[in-house]
This record gives C-alpha cells, structure tokens and sequence, in this order.
C-alpha cells in the first residue's frame, strides 16, 4: 500500500497541511512553553512541511531524518509535529467518502509504519549526535587536564591532575612527546602532586611515558610525590631507579636549571 498512501497524500498534502498546521497551532502554547520555544516555533512548523514535502518525492527516510536533524531540535520536540501529520491525515481520509474503509485502513496502517520506522531513525540518529558531542567533549576535556607548562627555555612542566587509565596515559604520551620535539625541551618535569591514585597500572604508565621522552632526546623528572605516594611505590615495588625522582616542583625546577646549566640567583638591591 506504499503507493496508495504516497498517491494519497500527494492528492490532498493540501488539505492535510492545512489541518496538521491548524491542529499544531491550536497546541501551540502548550507546546511553545514546554518541548519547544515559542518564537522557534513557526520555523519548525514551515521546514517540517517542506522536508515532509521533499520525502514525499524521495522516499528516503535517512534523508528526511538528516533533514529534520539541521533542525536543531530533540527527537522529543519534533515527535509533536510528526504525529500532528499522522493524525491530520487520518482527518482529511475519514472525510473522503469514496474511499472503502478497508483502502482507508490499508493507507493507515502504512503510514503508521512509516511514522514507526521514522520515529526509530529519529532516535539512532539523536544518539549518535549525543555520542559523537560526549566524544568530542572528552577530548577536549583530556586535553584540558593535561597541559604543557613552559616554565623556562628548553624546560616545561606536565601536570597530571586525577586518575590515569589506558586512553588518558596514550593521549598524555602523545600531548608530551609532541611538546618535547616542538618545543626542543631538554628537561620534561611531571609533576604528580595532583594524582588521585597510584597502582601499578599507572605506574607502568608514568614510567612508559618516561621511557618515551628519553627516546626521544629528553630528559624527564618525576616532582610532587608526597609521603603517601613514596609509601605506596615501595609497598608495590615499583623499580624507580632510572628515574630522578623529587619531592616538590620548587626542587624540580632548580634541578632542571642544574640540568641546563643555569641557576636562579638573589638580587640584592
């Protein structure tokens, strides 16, 4: 029955825009103060016409969602105006009195499914723009948590502030490795003062990261480790020996001028 309900609607898209706009209208305040904005209103109501239009012609379901998708809206706010259609069609069928009321069921019953399977795509589509945000949003964030500090020339500090897992230590390696071969540091200090935990899984990460920076032709000290981290490296037995070590950033930037030839002198006036 595609081709009778497509070949109704075609007939009488007229009818049914007057009635489905008549109906949304009457609903407007209602829908203006809740799913949807009131002076957003008469826009989404004109382009979900022309899009209905255009699938009409086209047939495809995909791009009719991709069309509703440059909306802007939720699936939520938009499922209102599809099932205004839906009801405004069955409207203007039930006043045409040629029509038996099994053709009428038939034409029915298809653009039920077609509302179905339209609502279905709305939903896949809306979670994969909300899946694609949250991805986006955790690498900026990522990138935020991990910043490359310059402090002197040829020296930069990585603070690395909370939990460390697989993803974060891979994009803490590539973020560093970067700096150090633009930046041409000499001496990377990562400071530890602001991590939450550390096992042996993030210890075996610090010390990959280690590893990398002295490949690539720097050195690297690990400052900030409080009492309670020095006790835990010793109770896991993690081998910290070719790694300098220090307690405070303060110690770490003096050692790195060390390590540069330069030092930090009083100027007594």
């Amino acid at each position: 029955m595609e081709k009778a309900t497509i070949r109704f609607l075609k007939e009488h898209l007229q009818e049914v825009e007057d009635v489905w706009q008549e109906q949304l209208r009457a609903d407007e305040s209602e829908m203006a103060t809740g799913s949807l904005q009131e002076e957003l209103f008469e826009k989404t109501l004109e382009q979900t016409m022309r899009y209905i239009r255009n699938f009409l012609n086209h047939l495809d379901i995909q791009k009719f969602v991709q069309e509703l998708g440059t909306l802007n809206r939720t699936a939520v706010q938009l499922f209102p105006f599809i099932e205004a259609f839906e009801t405004s069609t069955y409207y203007v069928l039930r006043n045409q009195k040629d029509k038996k009321p099994a053709d009428s069921m038939e034409i029915l019953q298809y653009l039920r499914k077609i509302v179905h399977s339209l609502s279905i795509e709305l939903l896949k589509y809306e979670q994969e723009r909300y899946n694609k945000i949250i991805h986006l949003q955790k690498i900026a964030l990522q990138e935020l948590s991990t910043p490359i500090i310059p402090v002197f020339d040829r020296v930069i500090v990585i603070p690395i502030i909370g939990a460390i897992d697989r993803d974060r230590a891979k994009q803490i390696m590539e973020n560093v490795l970067h700096a150090v071969v633009s930046n041409k540091s000499e001496v990377v200090l990562i400071d530890i003062t602001g991590l939450l935990v550390l096992d042996t899984v993030v210890a075996h990460h610090l010390i990959e990261v280690v590893n990398a920076i002295h490949i690539v032709g720097g050195k690297s000290m690990l400052v900030g480790i409080r009492p309670e981290i020095a006790q835990t490296i010793v109770q896991l037995g993690v081998n910290l020996s070719d790694v300098t070590t220090l307690g405070t950033l303060q110690e770490g930037i003096e050692k790195a001028l060390e390590e540069t030839n330069r030092c930090i002198r009083e100027v007594i006036h």
